[in-house]
């Protein structure tokens, strides 16, 4: 509810915006003239605001919501001199709340735009109140992605943008504010609202991802809009067939491109980047015209501030790395020059780093955690499972490596499918076999652990042994192992979980998850390959859902290698290995 001018308070701003029903309010209840519910003081102002002349339209639906199918239905209206004014009658009743409140405007765009219900009450606990359509967002039919104000993901047009109760100079507004966001450009955003100013419109300034705090408005909360998947996109057909993937893609962000790298059935290390247009794809391994430095596993990537860093398992079992600063150098067979024939390499290396370190670990081909690190020289390879001294302690998987501001965390799958974990402050400290400290025998691993981590927890997923989607998580403590899929449904998991934290704060959980049947097809019969699947978490789990379903791919989108998952300036971008040998991707925001 936007700040007006009242007489007799030419001190403060005062607004109110919508009374926080505690349910649906039906026409038969509410009719004729405009009702005041606002009382004592707060109500004496509320009387003197200005918001339009009630019920007469300020600006025609399709002046401003181009982009809605029906905008003629999206016509903003005064709710004449006070804030809290709240009738049904025409052009639409109460069918999306009281006329002509705030949240009446912003649940009919929503209606019309994005095909939700009518009015919100009740999702995720709503109240009925503008502010409580950000707790609302998640929960709706057609689920709706929340970005805080300065998050990192700035407003776009067809946005609701938010606000939540606060003080409006000595009075309280408990109801808070929502408005449509009409248009965003260099510097600014624009809003159309009801229940807010004369005009029916507003505009706020713009730095990056945040809007400043309005004058006269309560707390900006932030903005919500629904999750817009693309895709599937075929990039092999895009490139005339050329460079079908035979390993499961790997994707690393710059500040301006999008890094995608895989290899090909003759062990050659592939290249294709984004920055406005598509580039390549490029046969490194040709181009450098070494034949000894094929792979044997995925690439790892990694992306430093001046560098990207491409490690790998060669065919000969060794670490290899290429590299790129403005010109590609290498490809360098490490292990031969650290001169250990001990540190064969069983699994993709994982790689991270530091302000001042390239961090890499292994798989060793005797299932040892095996690390070497660059500072200014390559120090190692040293096998840390014979340092630990714990036999029990070996590997049937690649490690998981995360760094946090103070740690160096590393997970991995032992061959007693358990999890298990190592972690690093000025020394080394465990392994520890977590599976067995949470007592939970049926939480055993049949993937490498993924994990993900905020500044609050640390989380960590994997595919269970029964086919389903596991969780841990750690505060100040663990909490968990969960069986996702006996509790939330949804398809079997027959791949290691890819998890990302989007700039929202959500957790997105994407996976290689069985089809019943081919997409489009009306059998029964089970598809030959998996959907991807999705679950996200905010604040509670929704999903899991069949994303390749959703989008409508086809049998040749289905997928032959786990997804592999990876943010972006707006959003996120999931690549995979489809069942026709091809390179494909899907994007959300």
């Amino acid at each position: 509810m936007r700040a007006r001018w009242v007489s007799g308070f030419s001190a403060s701003l005062v607004a109110a915006c919508v009374v926080a029903a505690t349910a649906p309010t039906s026409a038969a209840a509410v009719t004729g003239a405009p009702v005041h519910l606002v009382p004592g003081l707060l109500g004496l102002v509320s009387h003197q605001s200005s918001s339009g002349p009630y019920g007469a339209p300020l600006i025609a639906g399709c002046n401003w919501a181009t982009w809605v199918t029906n905008c003629s239905n999206l016509t903003v209206y005064g709710n004449g001199n006070s804030f809290n004014n709240a009738t049904c009658g025409p052009p639409n009743g109460c069918k999306f709340g009281q006329e002509f409140q705030c949240n009446e405007l912003a649940q009919r765009y929503a209606y019309y735009a994005w095909g939700e219900p009518p009015t919100w009450y009740g999702y995720g606990g709503a109240s009925g109140s503008a502010a409580s359509m950000w707790q609302a967002a998640p929960a709706l039919p057609v689920p709706l992605m929340q970005f805080p104000n300065g998050s990192g993901v700035p407003p776009r047009q067809g946005d609701l943008m938010i606000f939540g109760p606060g003080w409006l100079g000595s009075y309280w507004d408990g109801a808070g504010h929502v408005a449509v966001v009409s248009a965003v450009g260099p510097g600014y955003v624009n809003i159309v609202q009801q229940n807010g100013t004369p005009s029916g419109a507003d505009h706020f300034a713009l730095n990056g991802s945040t809007v400043t705090q309005p004058s006269g408005y309560t707390p900006l909360i932030g903005w919500v809009r629904p999750l817009s998947w693309v895709g599937p996109l075929d990039r092999t057909a895009q490139w005339q067939g050329a460079a079908a993937p035979a390993s499961q893609p790997t994707v690393a962000m710059t500040s301006t491109q999008q890094l995608v790298f895989w290899r090909d059935a003759n062990g050659h290390l592939w290249q294709t980047w984004f920055d406005n247009a598509w580039r390549g794809p490029v046969d490194w391994t040709a181009q450098w015209g070494n034949p000894a430095a094929t792979l044997a596993s995925a690439p790892t990537v990694t992306v430093t501030s001046t560098q990207v860093l491409v490690f790998w398992q060669g065919t000969n079992g060794h670490v290899w790395q290429a590299w790129y600063d403005n010109s590609w150098h290498g490809p360098v067979d490490w292990t031969a020059q650290w001169g250990n024939t001990s540190a064969t390499v069983a699994s993709t290396p994982t790689v991270t780093v530091t302000s001042t370190q390239v961090l890499v670990f292994w798989q060793g081909a005797d299932k040892h955690v095996w690390q070497a690190w660059y500072s200014d020289h390559w120090q190692g390879p040293v096998d840390w499972t014979a340092r630990w001294g714990s036999t029990s302690a070996t590997l049937a998987s690649a490690p998981n490596v995360t760094k946090t501001p103070t740690q160096l965390l590393v997970f991995w799958q032992g061959t007693d499918g358990h999890a298990w974990q190592a972690w690093y402050t000025d020394h080394w400290q465990g392994p520890v076999d977590w599976t067995t400290q949470w007592g939970n025998t049926s939480a055993t691993l049949a993937s490498a652990p993924s994990v993900a981590y905020t500044p609050s927890q640390l989380l960590l997923f994997w595919q269970g042994t029964n086919g389903h989607l596991w969780q841990a998580w750690y505060t100040d403590h663990w909490q968990g192992p969960a069986d996702w899929t006996a509790q939330l449904g949804g398809a079997g998991v027959e791949s290691a979980p890819s998890v990302v934290v989007d700039r929202g704060g959500q957790v997105l959980v994407l996976w290689q998850g069985a089809s019943t049947s081919p997409p489009g097809s009306t059998g029964t019969a089970p598809a030959t390959k998996d959907d991807l699947w999705w679950a996200r978490f905010s604040g509670q789990w929704y999903g899991p859902a069949d994303l390749t379903a959703t989008l409508g791919g086809t049998t040749a989108s289905q997928l032959a290698s786990s997804p592999t998952v990876a943010r972006t300036s707006g959003g996120e971008v999931v690549s995979w290995q489809g069942s026709n040998g091809h390179l494909w991707q899907a994007f959300n925001g």
